[in-house]
C-alpha cells in the first residue's frame, strides 16, 4: 500500500449529514490500527490545500481493529462547503501518515430548513 492512498472525489449533499467509512489492509486482510500502533487520528477540509480554513471531520475509531476508520461531518458543517480537498492521517509515536487524500464534490441542496 502506497501513501496517501488517493480516494477521488467523493460527493456530499450540502445540508445532509455525510459520513465515508475506509478500511484499510493488507493483502486483502484488515489490518489492526491500534495493534500496529496507530492513533491520533484526525481529518480535515480544506477549499484547497493552501487555504488557512480548515473544518475537521468527527473521527470514529470504533472499528480500528478491523482496519476500518469513518470520518463524518454534520448537516451544519455540510451547509457551507464548497468543492474542496481533505485528507485523512494518523500517528504512530512520533511518525506521521496521511493514509488517504482525495477531493470533496458538494451539490447544493434545494430544500432549505
Amino acid at each position: 500500500m502506497s501513501f496517501p492512498t488517493n480516494v477521488g472525489t467523493l460527493s456530499v449533499y450540502a445540508g445532509d449529514t455525510f459520513s465515508q467509512t475506509f478500511t484499510f489492509k493488507e493483502d486483502d486482510v484488515a489490518i489492526d490500527l491500534p495493534d500496529e500502533g496507530w492513533g491520533s487520528w484526525t481529518a480535515q477540509y480544506r477549499r484547497n490545500p493552501d487555504s488557512t480554513t480548515a473544518v475537521s471531520f468527527a473521527v470514529d475509531t470504533t472499528d480500528a481493529a478491523t482496519g476500518q476508520i469513518t470520518i463524518s461531518l454534520t448537516a451544519t458543517q455540510t451547509t457551507t462547503l464548497e468543492p474542496g480537498v481533505f485528507d485523512l492521517q494518523a500517528t504512530q509515536g512520533s511518525v506521521v501518515r496521511t493514509w488517504v487524500r482525495g477531493g470533496l464534490n458538494v451539490t447544493k441542496d434545494v430544500t432549505r430548513g
